[in-house]
């Protein structure tokens, strides 16, 4: 009983850990900033984390983002080369997959044996980055590696779990706000390029969005793009080559 009382007791003291590095995990606005909290996190928070990553995926490409050494990052690859691991089953079929002896499991044997022989890891817990009220904003996967076979009990497990419960929350704020600064800021950039335009001509700014939206297809320019370089253009002396409609 009061082996059972001490393991409920570490068990809770460490999801208190989990906890209190909440409000470490809001303080930024800027998603790579906030991936690394959560890796720097894992390392810190679980006993059988020893290197910790976060892996993107952008169609069929995917990146290592926030790696606590050179370890994660070189694990991350064996996943990417052998296209097998349980990061990889994580991000694409399940919420969260564990190996707890690398050497053992047959799920991805040539990841496996790579990761044992080559970066010494032993086990490892792979988590989806995602959360419930927005299903296919998948952020990635949270990696974490082992040094030690049978590292990731079921309480370092549950940690895991949570963790990456509360990132998914912390990383989808994070991109959220990062992708409505970036629209504040064409906002700007697209207005700014309006004044310029209206300024040296008589159009209005109908029309002058017009000419900007033109320029941007006959290009095949982003228009935010066309917007930043009429207004770095202008800062410089420059001046706006009028992009009128084209004739027939």
């Amino acid at each position: 009983m009061a082996s059972d009382e001490r393991g409920d007791h570490a068990q809770a003291a460490m999801l208190s850990d989990v906890l209190e590095i909440v409000p470490s995990l809001y303080a930024s606005a800027d998603l790579d900033d906030t991936f690394a909290r959560i890796t720097r996190a894992a390392v810190d928070v679980l006993d059988a984390c020893d290197h910790a990553s976060i892996t993107t995926i952008r169609g069929e490409e995917m990146d290592t983002r926030a790696s606590t050494s050179e370890v994660a990052l070189a694990a991350d690859q064996l996943q990417y080369q052998e296209r097998q691991g349980p990061c990889l089953d994580a991000v694409t079929r399940d919420q969260w997959v564990i190996t707890p002896d690398v050497q053992k499991d047959q799920r991805w044997p040539r990841f496996s044996a790579r990761l044992h022989g080559e970066l010494d890891v032993h086990s490892m817990l792979s988590v989806r980055l995602a959360v419930a009220a927005a299903p296919t904003r998948n952020l990635g996967g949270l990696n974490m590696y082992s040094r030690r076979a049978d590292a990731f009990t079921d309480d370092q497990r549950d940690a895991g779990l949570l963790l990456a419960a509360v990132a998914s929350v912390a990383a989808d704020a994070s991109r959220t706000q990062a992708e409505m600064a970036a629209a504040v800021q064409t906002r700007q950039i697209i207005g700014e390029a309006i004044g310029i335009i209206r300024n040296q001509s008589d159009m209005s700014s109908e029309e002058a969005f017009a000419v900007l939206a033109q320029a941007s297809q006959r290009m095949n320019v982003k228009l935010r793009d066309v917007a930043a370089a009429i207004a770095e253009g202008h800062a410089s002396g420059g001046e706006v080559e009028q992009a009128g409609p084209t004739g027939g």
